[in-house]
């Protein structure tokens, strides 16, 4: 998962290469708070990834980026 995000960070959003500083952290099902239904249907399954840009990525590139890690993820993870 975080070679997903890294790479989508290089290659999309042009971040420099070795930055490279992630926070992984899991949860148990009832310490999310999620509707199952709001804008998607969803499980209690979840990924939650957030990125915190300085100024200056489009908001085109921030799509772009996204819809990267979410082709990278269903690609090679099968999420």
């Amino acid at each position: 998962m975080t070679d997903v995000v890294y790479e989508a960070l290089v290659e999309v959003a042009g971040a420099p290469v070795s930055d490279r500083f992630m926070i992984v952290s899991e949860r148990r099902p009832e310490d999310l708070l999620m509707d199952p239904t709001y804008m998607v249907e969803r499980s209690e399954c979840a990924l939650i990834i957030q990125i915190t840009f300085n100024a200056g990525r489009s908001i085109e590139v921030k799509k772009s980026l996204y819809r990267a890690i979410a082709i990278g993820l269903h690609q090679r993870l099968g999420l």
